[in-house]
């Protein structure tokens, strides 16, 4: 079982651009949008501010990378009620095994800070997790699975 990689978000607007009330609707809205691109397994919440956290069940960071691409993609296009456009930031890690909750939390804020510092509106992955380390271990195998897009 792969561990839960993390995708941290950070809204492009703040609260002081449009008030307090817009941006509450802003922030409302942006969970909906997120909510209908996630999968049910999924789980998001607010990490603080303008922040959310998505923990992407049974994924490793490739195709967590995946799916934060297409959130990024879905809030860019969506045109928000109170404000218009709105653009998110995204950095990915998945979790390692033994490292702490408080390491993991910390290099996906540090994917964030490098996607937010690259120009926002963009995703930033950490390339380290537990999936690389349980594919090395099993060596090659008989058995070759090709995925399709179509699969989904």
């Amino acid at each position: 079982m792969v561990d839960k990689p993390l995708l941290h978000h950070a809204m492009g607007r703040d609260h002081d651009t449009y008030g307090h009330q817009a941006g509450d609707c802003v922030l409302r809205e942006l969970v909906q949008v997120i909510g209908t691109t996630i999968r049910s397994i999924d789980a998001v919440f607010r990490w603080g501010g303008e922040e959310f956290v998505v923990l992407a069940s049974l994924t490793g960071y490739r195709d967590s990378a995946t799916l934060a691409e297409k959130l990024r993609a879905k809030v860019e296009q969506h045109r928000f009620a109170s404000v218009g456009p709105v653009t998110i930031s995204l950095g990915v890690a998945e979790h390692i095994a033994g490292e702490t909750a408080e390491t993991w939390f910390h290099r996906v804020d540090e994917a964030l800070y490098r996607a937010k510092g690259g120009g926002r509106n963009r995703v930033s992955v950490d390339r380290r997790g537990s999936s690389d380390t349980w594919a090395a271990e099993s060596g090659l195998s008989a058995i070759r699975l090709v995925w399709q897009e179509a699969y989904e």
